[in-house]
């Protein structure tokens, strides 16, 4: 059985998710997305570039959402719903439960 493991865009999207709850800071983001402190420089550094997040002007040591992270996160979960959607469809259709349809990919 493989182990199905995070991407790119998985971890970018569930850094700006943690962060539409409210403002955190680095430590905060990386025990929630369960990233180690290196990998969480390298994340935050790409999404900061991007214009996906800043950090607060309130205290610099908290990054906040942008609203270009907001709309990528919307289309984001768009897309994973379309994708969830389509895999239910082709389970019932070939009555095979999902789980197998991933792993196996």
């Amino acid at each position: 059985m493989k182990i199905w493991k995070r991407g790119f865009l998985e971890i970018i999207s569930e850094i700006l998710e943690c962060l539409t709850e409210s403002p955190l800071k680095k430590t905060h983001i990386m025990y929630r997305c369960n990233l180690d402190h290196r990998v969480i420089r390298k994340y935050l550094l790409v999404v900061e570039s991007l214009g996906l997040v800043q950090k607060s002007s309130e205290d610099r040591t908290f990054y906040v959402i942008t609203q270009k992270g907001l709309n990528y996160r919307h289309h984001f979960r768009s897309f994973f719903a379309m994708i969830e959607n389509d895999l239910q469809n082709i389970s019932s259709q070939h009555k095979v439960s999902i789980d197998k349809i991933v792993v196996s990919v």
